[in-house]
């Protein structure tokens, strides 16, 4: 490994002279010496051999397959107050706005719309699929523009469209097949089935 200067002034540092590492003191300025910073990066991100990587499975045809990766889940909120990416974890995922005197907070916020109640909807991952519920909302939920209030839980599909009440919009994205989904698929408008 090899050693440069830290004096800014120096101008083996402004040329980015390298010295060899028993180098204490640059030989042209006797300013201190201290390890490469893009050689010691460069030795903590290349793994060893077999560490951080995934075993490749080989197939029938001698051919490696990586395995699958387990999918992923998010949510684009648009609201009053602006927009945040949200990812959904396991377990249930609520909508809604904070009431501090009920000690109720959801893990997605949006106080900003009064129109969203505090307890609106809800997200539930069951196996590799998502669904989402009306909770009693007052203005509703719409999935897709449809409805959903009173109907019960409602698969969730890659770019679903949430509306809660005036004017807050969530749209729901799923990784596939350890292939994330790209910004120019999730701008694609959805097929009508």
């Amino acid at each position: 490994m090899s050693k440069r200067c830290i004096n800014p002034e120096c101008e083996a540092f402004k040329e980015l002279q390298k010295f060899p590492d028993e180098e204490t003191i640059c030989p042209l300025c006797g300013g201190d010496l201290a390890p490469d910073e893009e050689e010691v990066k460069d030795q903590q991100e290349t793994p060893k051999e077999g560490e951080g990587l995934e075993p490749a499975v080989p197939s029938k045809a001698g051919e490696a397959i990586i395995p699958e990766k387990e999918v992923v889940a998010s949510l684009v909120v648009t609201s009053m107050g602006g927009f945040f990416e949200y990812i959904l974890g396991e377990g249930v995922t609520y909508i809604g706005r904070d009431d501090p005197n009920s000690h109720w907070y959801p893990q997605i916020k949006l106080n900003e719309d009064r129109t969203v109640s505090r307890k609106h909807c809800s997200i539930v991952k069951e196996g590799e699929e998502y669904f989402i519920e009306d909770q009693g909302s007052k203005h509703g939920t719409r999935l897709n523009g449809e409805e959903i209030k009173g109907q019960g839980k409602k698969r969730l599909n890659n770019g679903d469209k949430i509306n809660l009440g005036e004017g807050s919009e969530i749209t729901f994205y799923l990784s596939e097949n350890n292939k994330e989904v790209s910004n120019a698929e999730r701008a694609k408008p959805k097929e009508e089935t």
